[in-house]
């Protein structure tokens, strides 16, 4: 899931910039979500990291996706001070 996508060129910085985008047509992209927060959490920003977190839960419920309520759920254990 943390690895840039070959399509995004390999280029973090840009990544991070087009997941933001498609979060801004798709709040409750379940994916993206899940993306920008490992993103964050490798950095070491794992407060933001955290809200993403649960973000992608809130989004995953709501879309009855379980698979991605258990990666959300992951990230939050995972990022919890």
């Amino acid at each position: 899931m943390s690895s840039l996508p070959r399509l995004l060129g390999g280029d973090p910085a840009e990544g991070e910039r087009l997941v933001r985008r498609a979060l801004q047509i798709d709040p409750d992209y379940v994916g993206a979500r899940l993306f920008l927060a490992e993103s964050l959490q490798k950095r070491g920003e794992r407060a933001a990291a955290y809200r993403e977190a649960e973000s992608a839960l809130a989004a995953a419920q709501r879309k009855n996706d379980d698979a991605g309520a258990n990666e959300a759920r992951r990230l939050l254990l995972e990022t919890a001070d």
